[in-house]
């Protein structure tokens, strides 16, 4: 929803002791485990980023604060100059309500905590939101965590934790309190991921996050993480058709539709059945999490091609340059249908973006992908295979 470029400075780090045997990803975990374990918790955030091109160095900083109840329970704020949105999740709706456009828009609650956190921050910030959403849920992958070792900051001793992943390499603060707090994090975005953001392959991006006053089994009310919208404050889908609901597509015709390709060429979907398993990648050029998952889906496909697997990347809303410019900046080639009016993306009720469906060779819906997971590479693999099978 919103695109944000930080900057912050790390104080001096000592390392401290003798070498100790630690397993990072064990840390990592255990403290994961700990928020999950927790009735409540309080949590407050300085993101910042630095984005350094050959002529020019772009800074900007956003401030957060999250309240997490019981359940998926949650209450996200996130501010930046003029720039100000706010999640409230429970177990009724999930609302946005972007306090700068004077608008709000209500969607289904969010399944769990990692897709709290999808579409709040757009841009390289979204990185950290991923991370941060998956760390609160319960950590499934730790095989990232590499190192850890003993270090003094301000005189705390601390666990100073390394990371890599396809997308960026990360340095977890870790506090050796009970219950344990990350401190801080940093990624530095590799090349292939920071050109999404940028026409220069020269450019480096970092982000730096303090997280602070950590507040474990904090007391809250149920009332909190509901949105009563103020006076004035409008419903950006007021006025629109009710999309269908995700739960309603899956195993049901996939909806038809004809679009005109970004090559000039013109797809039908119906063509397909009874031939392909095809993927339908709903993105815009502006979405980060579209920019994460689209080189993942990608890859997926190309996989199974020769099993018949067909993607198709909807572009939503944007013109022909725009969806060109992304592609070409990103050297994906990629079969693109474009929904200039949102007419196809209203028949498949897609609300946020990213949005994946996976339509079988009979024509139905066989599965439907909301938003940006952590490990929508091992769950898209696990969907085409049941359907190749």
């Amino acid at each position: 929803m919103i695109k944000y470029i930080l900057f912050l400075t790390c104080p001096c780090i000592a390392l401290i002791g003798a070498a100790e045997s630690l397993d990072a990803g064990l840390l990592v975990q255990g403290a994961s485990e700990r928020v999950r374990q927790s009735q409540g918790l309080q949590l407050n955030l300085d993101i910042a980023m630095e984005v350094v091109e050959p002529d020019k160095t772009t800074t900007s900083q956003v401030e957060g604060h999250i309240v997490l109840g019981a359940g998926n329970n949650c209450l996200i704020h996130f501010k930046s100059g003029g720039k100000e949105v706010r999640l409230f999740n429970n177990d009724a709706r999930r609302s946005y309500y972007v306090v700068h456009e004077n608008s709000y828009r209500t969607l289904k609650p969010a399944s769990d905590r990692r897709r709290l956190f999808d579409d709040v921050l757009g841009g390289p910030a979204m990185h950290f939101c991923q991370w941060l959403g998956d760390f609160l849920h319960g950590l499934r992958d730790v095989a990232p965590y590499r190192d850890a070792s003993p270090v003094e900051i301000s005189g705390e001793a601390l666990y100073d934790i390394r990371a890599e992943t396809g997308e960026y390499d990360m340095r977890l603060v870790m506090s050796k309190t009970d219950p344990p707090e990350i401190r801080r994090v940093e990624m530095n975005l590799k090349p292939a991921s920071a050109r999404r953001y940028t026409s220069s392959p020269d450019t480096a991006i970092r982000l730096i996050v303090e997280l602070e006053g950590w507040r474990f089994n904090a007391p809250t009310s149920d009332e909190l993480f509901a949105f009563n919208p103020p006076a004035g404050v409008t419903n950006a889908d007021a006025g629109r058709a009710a999309p269908p609901q995700e739960n309603t597509l899956e195993g049901n015709p996939a909806p038809d539709f004809t679009l005109d390709m970004l090559d000039g060429d013109t797809m039908q979907l119906s063509a397909h059945k009874g031939k392909h398993i095809v993927i339908l990648d709903f993105w815009a050029s502006w979405c980060g999490p579209c920019r994460t998952a689209m080189p993942i889906v990608a890859r997926v496909a190309e996989q199974f091609k020769e099993k018949g697997v067909v993607l198709y990347a909807v572009n939503l809303r944007e013109t022909p340059d725009r969806a060109r410019a992304f592609l070409d900046q990103t050297d994906l080639s990629l079969k693109t249908p474009m929904d200039t009016t949102g007419a196809v993306a209203a028949k498949y009720g897609v609300t946020a973006i990213p949005r994946l469906i996976i339509i079988d060779k009979d024509g139905l819906v066989a599965k439907v992908h909301p938003g940006m997971s952590p490990d929508l590479e091992s769950q898209l693999t696990r969907d085409i295979q049941s359907l190749i099978n």
